[in-house]
């Protein structure tokens, strides 16, 4: 896998873990990526690449956010075009 699945695979797992409960019903801590075993890592690798390809298609409002970028002149920062795009996708 690549280093933007696992980045995206790491952030899932404390925010999917959350929110648990022991028996008792008290709140168990949120878990980490490197605390899985081998089979849930695989899991949240799976989940992070499908969130990934789901945003391999921009959206018209992302291209109009690159275009933005072409425009202003910052079109050769690459890594400022793909934040860009992203936060135009978050919203």
């Amino acid at each position: 896998m690549s280093e933007m699945v696992e980045r995206v695979a790491r952030a899932l797992v404390p925010v999917l873990s959350g929110g648990q409960e022991d028996v008792c019903g008290r709140p168990l801590p949120s878990a980490q990526f490197d605390d899985l075993n081998a089979d849930w890592q695989a899991r949240y690798l799976e989940y992070a690449l499908v969130a990934i390809m789901a945003m391999r298609d921009p959206t018209e409002a992302m291209v109009e956010a690159s275009e933005t970028c072409m425009d202003d002149g910052t079109w050769t920062d690459g890594e400022y075009y793909w934040a860009k795009m992203i936060d135009e996708a978050s919203k």
